[in-house]
């Protein structure tokens, strides 16, 4: 489910342990005004002799990836800000309520942008729209299924790694005037929560996120993410190399046998391929693979040409539409449905 797990845990354990039990809020020290999780966690590997921070959250893979880790501080901040804002309101709200509401709320804006900011960007915007993913205007949509099954596929598991090919390998810092103050290697970033909190680097890398643009859609990955992506831990990698063969350790069928699974043509010969991907990614193909039969998923979606308004071919699409129905629709609590007591009203 999109619940924020990596913010409020994934059981009812872990869920307690981020809590501060007063408030509604969720476990915070303050450094310099500003709100962070405990951190006294041994996981951050790639942490220097100076910086000590490590989260100490309801999931220690926050300190995993720069991405997951800042979104982590952004929300968990969230929370605690909307919990205060909800006590001055309702002064005679308990613990239990203002935590409950204040997450209601949050999880809330984490789906709305994950659906409809940032999958339309990634995923043609009519294609969602015609295949029930988001929908026009406001109000409750309510198409929960309760015999669907919320889960995550192997397919989209693997194909989401397609991500790789959109990273910058060096991220730009800057402050909130749009300047630019240094750069960081993203692949320095992973297990390395401690440099956060210094030098303003978390607030430099806030400002980046909406200011630097992602890499092109050039179906290339940026040499230190390909080769190096685990920074100082890892001396060499082939990134790409190991997100195909999750796909073969998984047993995952071909490219062709997904592309007849979503109804599109498939191809009985290279140059059938031709019509949705460039000449030089199917003669590259053609060096690889003896069959076009034994083009395997990632190699195939990766290929592609892009369908539309967005950053994917049209295989990808299909994957990433089923998994966002899926999640959504499997989810008695979505923001959108109105069939359980805690529902948004529409004017919430």
């Amino acid at each position: 489910m999109l619940d924020l797990s990596h913010v409020y845990g994934g059981d009812a354990t872990r869920a307690l342990s981020a809590r501060e039990r007063w408030g509604g809020r969720l476990r915070a020290e303050k450094l310099k005004g500003k709100d962070w999780p405990p951190g006294n966690n041994l996981i951050c590997l790639q942490n220097n002799i100076n910086e000590s921070r490590c989260h100490s959250a309801a999931e220690s893979f926050v300190n995993s990836l720069l991405a997951v880790n800042m979104a982590f501080l952004w929300f968990m901040r969230q929370h605690n800000n909307l919990a205060e804002r909800l006590a001055k309101v309702n002064p005679c709200w308990d613990d239990d309520k203002l935590y409950m509401i204040a997450k209601d709320i949050n999880i809330a804006i984490w789906q709305q942008i994950f659906y409809y900011e940032l999958m339309p960007n990634i995923v043609d915007y009519e294609y969602l729209l015609k295949h029930g993913v988001i929908f026009p205007g406001h109000g409750h949509v309510d198409d929960y299924d309760p015999h669907l099954e919320p889960r995550v596929s192997l397919e989209f598991t693997v194909a989401n790694r397609w991500f790789h090919t959109l990273q910058e390998g060096r991220l730009n810092l800057y402050d909130n005037h749009g300047k630019i103050l240094r750069q960081l290697a993203i692949v320095d970033s992973t297990l390395h929560t401690g440099m956060l909190p210094i030098n303003n680097t978390l607030e430099g890398l806030t400002q980046g996120t909406f200011r630097q643009a992602c890499a092109s859609t050039d179906k290339v990955i940026d040499p230190d993410m390909g080769e190096r992506v685990l920074g100082r831990m890892q001396f060499v990698s082939d990134v790409m190399a190991s997100d195909i063969m999750k796909g073969r350790d998984n047993g995952l069928p071909s490219y062709n046998r997904y592309r007849e699974l979503c109804k599109l043509p498939i191809a009985k010969d290279f140059e059938d391929l031709y019509y949705w991907m460039p000449r030089e990614q199917v003669e590259s193909m053609q060096l690889v693979y003896e069959e076009v039969e034994d083009i395997e998923l990632m190699a195939g979606i990766i290929s592609e040409d892009v369908m539309g308004e967005g950053v994917v071919g049209p295989m990808h699409a299909c994957i990433i539409v089923d998994q966002l129905l899926r999640w959504r629709r499997a989810d008695r609590f979505w923001y959108e449905n109105s069939v359980h007591p805690g529902a948004f009203t529409p004017g919430k």
